[in-house]
């Protein structure tokens, strides 16, 4: 009995240790700026973590467009000028369903060249093309977006 129970003891304290550095490991200090939401992330949190993520986006998404076209006048300049612009973004989204824009991701994202692409400009990529947008400015989009990263 005693051998048994310093075996459990050992082998949790080992288990344990081994969950300590895998928490050390995928800590991130906050101060340095160090956190990327990219490619490299997105891939790197596996579908278990991604499928809630991204749900949670678009609901907050969705939260956030009624909150903020709701408190438009849509005959003031201010709505003519910035939130028509989230509107025809909005409106494009509501046709999309999280598992096609997951799917889009996951390809987006296979091309190495796209992993440098933070996931708030993979997202509104994914977004574009999945609504219809034009083939040539999808692919003057995803250069920019590739540069931009590039750049900081």
């Amino acid at each position: 009995m005693k051998k048994i129970l310093i075996f459990l003891i050992i082998s949790t304290s080992i288990v344990i240790a081994q969950e300590k550095e895998k928490a050390d490991i995928d800590s991130v200090n906050l101060k340095t700026g160090s956190f990327v939401h990219d490619g490299n992330w997105w891939l790197g949190v596996g579908a278990l973590n991604q499928l809630p993520y991204l749900t949670g986006v678009f609901d907050g998404l969705s939260l956030g467009a009624t909150i903020v076209t709701n408190s438009f006048n849509v005959d003031e300049i201010c709505y003519q000028i910035g939130s028509s612009a989230a509107d025809d973004f909005f409106n494009r989204m509501d046709t999309i369903k999280v598992g096609h824009m997951y799917e889009q991701l996951q390809e987006l994202y296979s091309d190495s060249l796209n992993l440098c692409i933070n996931f708030d400009d993979a997202f509104k990529y994914v977004v574009y093309k999945l609504s219809g947008y034009d083939n040539e400015k999808l692919k003057t989009l995803i250069e920019m977006y590739r540069k931009k990263t590039i750049k900081k």
